[in-house]
C-alpha cells in the first residue's frame, strides 16, 4: 500500500469508528478503474470484522430517490425483499422510515411510523436501529439524477440523521460534463469535510486478481509479476480494471495453448508481454487491433520514409518506444490469430497451435530455407544474404509445388525490394511469380476441386504466417493473377462439366440456378467459375429454346444474378466472348420467330438479362 493510501485508510477507520456524529461526508475520488470502489471495500470488510455495520449503494443509473431507499431495504431485509415474500411498496417505505430515520419532508425531524410492528417482523435487533451505520454512495459520476440534487439527498443523512458517509466517485468526470453553474461544487463545499484522492496501488491490486485466477495459470502469473508490472506500467494505462480483465482474457488464450508450449518457458513469458501489450492498447482505444497486430510491417518505415518535415513515426516506432521490454518484429503468433481473440473473442485451437509452431521457438535445422527469410528482422547481414541465394536457388529451380509457399515466397521478396534489401524491382518479382504460378498449372499443382473454396478466406496468412507485402499493389497484382488461374484450373479439370450442366438445365432448372448464382446453399459451386464458356453456344441455345416458358425465364434470372457481384467479374469476364455469341445465335432465332411468342420471348432475354450481363462484364474489363 503508498504511504498516501495508507493515510487514506487510516483516516476511513478513525472515521468509521468515531463516537460522534461527524457533521460531514468523506469523499474518495479517482479515475475510472483506478480500484477505488475495490480500496473502500476493503476497508469496510476491515470495519464490519471489528463489528462495524455499513449500508452499501451503487448509484450507477439510478433515477430516483425511491431506487436509493429500496436498495437500502433490501441489504437490511433480504428475506423481506426476497422473491419469496414481497412487501407491498408502502409497507417497505414505512418501515425503511422506522429503521433508517430517513427525513423526507427536508423539516428537520426524523419520520418514523409507529404504525409497522417491527417487532412482529422477527427481524434481528441490529437492523432495528441504524444509528452506528456507515452509509456508502458509490459511482456518483453514473447516476442519472441531477448530482447536485443526490448531494442534497445525501446532505439529509449527515445533517439531519448524523450519520457517517463515504461517497465514491470520478469527480473530473463530473466536473467536466455537470457543473457548468456550479452547482456540484456548492453541494460538495457544504457536504464534504474530507477529500481524498486514491492512488492506483498496482502491487495489491495485482496480488488481489491473482490469487483470484485458475490454479492452471496462477503460479505463472506468480512467475511473472515483474512482466506483467513492466507492461502494465509502460502501458500509461492507470486502470485496474483494464489490467483485470486483461489478466482473464490471458488465462482464456493461455487454456488454449498446445502442450508444446509449456516447456517453453521464454516463449510463454514473450507471450504474455505482447498479449498485454495488445489488451491496454485495445482497451484504452488507442490503436484497433488490426492496427496494432501488423505492427511488424512498418518495421523499416521511418528509415526509408523521406519525407523529413511531415515524417510520422510507424506504428512499430511507437510501440517499441513505450514497450522497449516487447520485441515487435514477431508478435509470434500470425495476426489473424490477434483479431479473431481480441476483436470477435474467438478462440481457435488448431490455429493457434498451427501458428504456435512456426514461430521462432521452434526454428530447427529442418525448418523451411523461405520460414527462415520471412523472420529476417532477426537475421545477421551474412545469415540474410545467404538465405536469399538459398531461397532464389529453390524458387529458380521450382521446388515448392504449394501455391500458398509460393505466395508466401513472392510476398516477401516484394516487401525485400520495396524496403530496398533485394535489387530485384517488384515488376519484375511479379512476372517471376506469375511465371512460377503457370508452372503450378501445367503441372497439375494448382486446386481441382470446385468445392475447395479456402482459397477466398486465406488472403492474410496460411501455415501459422502472415502473407508479407499485403500492402503492396504488385503483390495484389499477383494475387489476382494466382485466383485467376486457379479458377482456370479448376475449370480445365472438369471436362464433363458441359453436359452435366446442360443436363441440368433440361431436368433441374433449379439446381442448374444454384450452381452458377452466389446463394447460401452448398450447391453454389460455380457462382464465380467461367465455366460457361466451356459450352458450345450453339449447343447451350438449342438446350435453352427446347425448355418451357417458366424454366426458359428462370435461366434468364440465372444471368441477372450471376453478373451482378462486381468482385466476381475479374474472373467471369472470360465468359464475356461466350455471351456474345449467345446472344448473336438467339437474335438469329428471334428474327426467323419474328412475330411469334416464341420470337417475342427470345427478345425479351435479351434486352432483359443478357445486355445487361455483358455491360456489367464490359464495364470492368
Amino acid at each position: 500500500m503508498s504511504e498516501q493510501n495508507k493515510n487514506i485508510d487510516d483516516f476511513l477507520s478513525y472515521y468509521f469508528n468515531f463516537d460522534q456524529a461527524p457533521e460531514y461526508a468523506v469523499l474518495i475520488k479517482g479515475a475510472w478503474g483506478s480500484g477505488k470502489s475495490w480500496f473502500v471495500q476493503k476497508a469496510l470488510e476491515r470495519f464490519k470484522e471489528s463489528s462495524g455495520k455499513y449500508l452499501y449503494v451503487s448509484l450507477y443509473g439510478m433515477v430516483c430517490f425511491e431506487d436509493i431507499e429500496n436498495a437500502f431495504f433490501e441489504q437490511m431485509h433480504p428475506v423481506l425483499s426476497s422473491k419469496g415474500m414481497k412487501l407491498t411498496s408502502k409497507i417497505a417505505k414505512g418501515l425503511l422510515k422506522a429503521t433508517i430515520k430517513l427525513d423526507l419532508d427536508d423539516d428537520g425531524k426524523s419520520e418514523t411510523t409507529t404504525k409497522i410492528p417491527t417487532d412482529a417482523l422477527n427481524l434481528p435487533d441490529y437492523l432495528k436501529n441504524t444509528d452506528s451505520f456507515v452509509l456508502v454512495f458509490d459511482d456518483l459520476e453514473r447516476c442519472s439524477m441531477n448530482i447536485g440534487d443526490v448531494l442534497g439527498y445525501i446532505n439529509q443523512f449527515v445533517e439531519h440523521q448524523g450519520y457517517k458517509v463515504l461517497i465514491i466517485a470520478n469527480e473530473d468526470e463530473i466536473l467536466e460534463k455537470s457543473d457548468k453553474d456550479k452547482c456540484y461544487s456548492r453541494a460538495k463545499e457544504k457536504l464534504i469535510g474530507k477529500t481524498f484522492e486514491l492512488v492506483p496501488n498496482t502491487n495489491l491490486a495485482l496480488e488481489s486478481f491473482i490469487n483470484s485466477s485458475s490454479d492452471t495459470i496462477k503460479s505463472f502469473y506468480q512467475d511473472n509479476i515483474d512482466n506483467i508490472t513492466t507492461v502494465y506500467s509502460s502501458s500509461k494505462c492507470k486502470n485496474l480494471r483494464h489490467l483485470k480483465q486483461a489478466l482473464w482474457d490471458f488465462e482464456r488464450f493461455f487454456d488454449a495453448l498446445p502442450e508444446s508450449t509449456f516447456d517453453k518457458s521464454e516463449l510463454k513469458e514473450e507471450l504474455l508481454k505482447i498479449f498485454l501489450s495488445f489488451a491496454f492498447e485495445t482497451r484504452s482505444a488507442n490503436y484497433s487491433i488490426q492496427e496494432i497486430s501488423r505492427v511488424k510491417d512498418s518495421i523499416y518505415q521511418d528509415a526509408f520514409n523521406k519525407d523529413k518535415e511531415n515524417k510520422t513515426k510507424s506504428m512499430y516506432s511507437l510501440l517499441s518506444s513505450k514497450y522497449p521490454m516487447i520485441n515487435f518484429s514477431d508478435s509470434l503468433v500470425e495476426e489473424s490469430v490477434w483479431v479473431e481473440f481480441f476483436d470477435k473473442g474467438i478462440i481457435d485451437e488448431e490455429k493457434i497451435k498451427t501458428s504456435i509452431e512456426c514461430n521462432k521457438y521452434y526454428q530447427d535445422n529442418n525448418t523451411e530455407n523461405w520460414v527462415k527469410l520471412w523472420r529476417y528482422h532477426d537475421l545477421s547481414d551474412e545469415e540474410f544474404e545467404e538465405l536469399v541465394g538459398l531461397v532464389n536457388q529453390e524458387v529458380n529451380e521450382y521446388k515448392f509445388t504449394d501455391y500458398h509457399v509460393v505466395k508466401h515466397i513472392a510476398g516477401l521478396f516484394m516487401r525485400l525490394s520495396d524496403i530496398g534489401l533485394v535489387l530485384d524491382d517488384k515488376l519484375n518479382i511479379l512476372g517471376k511469380y506469375k511465371v512460377y504460378i503457370d508452372f503450378l498449372f501445367e503441372n497439375q499443382h494448382l486446386p481441382s476441386d470446385l468445392n475447395d473454396n479456402k482459397f477466398d478466406f486465406d488472403t492474410d496468412s496460411w501455415g501459422g504466417l502472415g502473407f508479407a507485402g499485403r500492402d503492396i499493389i504488385e503483390f495484389n497484382q499477383f494475387e489476382d493473377y494466382l485466383e485467376e488461374r486457379i479458377q482456370e484450373y479448376k475449370v480445365k479439370c472438369l471436362p464433363d462439366t458441359a453436359e452435366e450442366l446442360l443436363e441440368l438445365m433440361r431436368s433441374d432448372v433449379r439446381l442448374f440456378t444454384l450452381k452458377l448464382i452466389l446463394c447460401n446453399n452448398e450447391e453454389n459451386i460455380y457462382y464465380k467459375t467461367p465455366i460457361l464458356k466451356s459450352i458450345l453456344p450453339e449447343v447451350f441455345v438449342e438446350t435453352l429454346l427446347s425448355l418451357s416458358g417458366d424454366n426458359f425465364r428462370s435461366v434468364g434470372y440465372v444471368f441477372k444474378e450471376r453478373y451482378s457481384v462486381k468482385q466476381f467479374h475479374a474472373n467471369l469476364v472470360h465468359e464475356l466472348d461466350w455471351i456474345k455469341s449467345v446472344v448473336t445465335i438467339l437474335e438469329q432465332k428471334s428474327n426467323e420467330s419474328q412475330g411469334k411468342l416464341s420470337g417475342y420471348r427470345i427478345q425479351l432475354l435479351i434486352d432483359g438479362y443478357l445486355k445487361g450481363a455483358i455491360d456489367a462484364l464490359e464495364e470492368d474489363n
